[in-house]
Order: C-alpha cells, then structure tokens, then sequence
C-alpha cells in the first residue's frame, strides 16, 4: 500500500509492503540509488545510516510486543530530502501509522509538522517512534517492579516463569535499541548541508531520548538477572 500527503513544497510517501511497482515509482519521482531501492524491496539485518548527494537512507528496528508475550521486530526504512520523505515498513508502526493519519485529516497537524521541510518531519517521525519505545520500556518496567514485590510470596514455579518472560521482552528490547545508537549520533553531529540549523537541537534532543532509553533497558536487564539470582537463592533455601 502506497500513500502521500503534499503540503508547502514537501512530499510524504509512506509505503506499507513495497511492491516493484512502488519501487519503479520511487525511482522515477526521486532518483534514489539503486542500493536504497534494493534496501527498500529486501529486509536490512542491521540497523543502516547512508549518506548520498541528495538525501539520506536510514534503517531502524522497532519492537513491538505480540500475543504470547514474545517481541517482533519491526523495520522501519526512512529517506529523507529537501522536500520529500518517504517511510517505508512491512508490517504497520502504530507511531508513524498515527501521525501519517493526523498530517492525512487535520490541517493544524498538517501544518505543524511538514512547514518546516524534510528535516522537521523527521525530526517529528523519530520523536514519536521514540516515545512509543519509551511508552513500551515503562510498562516492562512496571511488570518487573511487580515481580520485585512478589518474588518472596509467589509460588515458585509461577515466579520462574515471570521472571523468564521478562527477561526475555526486556533483551529482546535491547536488541533492536542498542545498535541504533550510531543513527542517532550522526543524525545528532551532522553539518547544516541536508537540515536546517535551526533543527540541530532537536536531534541532539533525539539523541538524549535514545540514550535515555537504551540505558533504561541496560539497567532493566541487570534488575531482571538479580532477581533471577535472588529467586534461584530463596529456592535454594527451601
């Protein structure tokens, strides 16, 4: 599925499944490379950063918690230039799917987000894709904490068991978080050729989130492998 939005000069293309005719399309509206378009018809294993002459190519990883308790990730590709970004994913982003749909059917929304050029709706795009990895990291955070409480009055294959799926979503998180650092520096200390100067702090702002949440996972593993001893010590014990 293939959809645009076009407001003051700047094109959104958002694209959920690409075909080889969105990718044909690409080429011809856009002129990407032909290792971007590769990039966007083929899953990227790692998360990616590319500079070319007239935008840049990004590849981040989303996770998102799936029935069962098991974590799927997500990738998600962002191009962005002057005046056009293009999203691109296999699977729907909630974050990018809401605010696609508020640029869609408000004018304020609209507005607010895509008058300021590429760069301003990346930097709108990375904000919500981070709050919502945010929003995910707290509600874990929360699942452990009620484990701490529990860990001496719950039976102890019940307790086994939660800590194991804890453990489990939290390095899960992790995995798709950590190796993104570098795309977040880059974007952090690059020069004013592709944005804006007044945009600079923003993406250090990005930044700061990224390594909030990155550290919030580290610290949440560490947590969640304490208790895990602590349990193994009090059945031990028994």
């Amino acid at each position: 599925m293939r959809r645009e939005i076009e407001y003051n000069g700047l094109k959104w293309v958002d694209i959920i499944g690409p075909t080889k005719i969105d990718v044909s399309y690409l080429k011809a509206a856009f002129n990407l490379h032909a290792v971007t378009l590769k990039n966007i018809m083929l899953p990227v294993i790692h998360p990616a950063f590319d500079i070319f002459q007239d935008y840049l190519f990004m590849t981040l990883r989303y996770p998102r918690n799936e029935k069962g308790g098991d974590v799927e990730i997500y990738e998600l590709d962002i191009i962005v230039g002057k005046n056009f970004v293009i999203t691109n994913r296999y699977k729907s982003i909630t974050p990018i799917d809401s605010l696609f749909k508020e640029c869609s059917t408000e004018e304020a929304q609209r507005e607010e987000y895509m008058k300021g050029g590429g760069s301003h709706l990346l930097i709108s795009i990375l904000e919500r894709f981070l709050k919502r990895i945010l929003e995910k990291t707290d509600e874990i955070s929360n699942d452990v904490g009620f484990v701490e409480k529990e860990i001496f009055t719950e039976q102890d294959r019940k307790i086994i068991e939660k800590i194991s799926y804890l453990k489990r979503r939290i390095i899960s998180f992790w995995r798709a978080v950590d190796p993104q650092r570098e795309i977040f520096y880059s974007l952090k200390t690059m020069n004013g050729d592709y944005f804006n100067k007044e945009h600079k702090h923003y993406f250090s702002e990005l930044f700061r989130m990224y390594a909030r949440i990155d550290n919030y996972l580290k610290t949440l593993k560490d947590t969640i492998e304490s208790l895990e001893q602590t349990n193994h010590g009090i059945i031990n014990l028994k």
